[in-house]
């Protein structure tokens, strides 16, 4: 009679075979990792990481923006994303906001806009603000280098 191989004796692996195999393949699948494989949210960490990026360009942007002269940023100017969303509200000096967003949208691809943002009261009476256009405001975490929001 033949002697059998275990699965597990050294002279039994192949190692060109097994080289691409997943030990987890074998392993039977909880029913929420189906669910959520069905639900196309398993990629949300492969998502979470090509983001990374844009984080670290937003950073490097706002800190580009606080050393400008000219632009008067509005609201909290630390970067910390537990105080902070990714976006700024600002105004350029000797510019309306308005020209500003068009010279925006014309040479980027931000997608910044003028607006009192449903807090006219709070610009004027407020912070004292002589609005007619109302803040610029830009989101960042979108872009993927320093320069497109430039």
């Amino acid at each position: 009679m033949r002697k059998q191989r275990s699965l597990a004796s050294p002279q039994s692996i192949n190692s060109d075979i097994l080289a691409g195999v997943d030990g987890a393949a074998y392993i039977p699948r909880a029913p929420v990792d189906q669910a959520l494989y069905v639900l196309g949210l398993t990629s949300g960490s492969y998502e979470a990481i090509q983001s990374i990026s844009a984080v670290i360009n937003y950073e490097g942007l706002l800190h580009w923006v606080q050393s400008r002269p000219d632009i008067q940023l509005y609201g909290d100017t630390y970067s910390d994303r537990s105080f902070k969303v990714p976006v700024i509200s600002f105004q350029v000096s000797r510019r309306s906001p308005a020209n500003s967003v068009g010279q925006i949208w014309a040479k980027t691809n931000c997608t910044s806009t003028a607006d009192s943002y449903w807090a006219r009261s709070l610009l004027e009476d407020v912070m004292c603000m002589d609005i007619d256009d109302g803040l610029i405001q830009s989101p960042f975490v979108h872009y993927s280098t320093i320069n497109e929001a430039q």
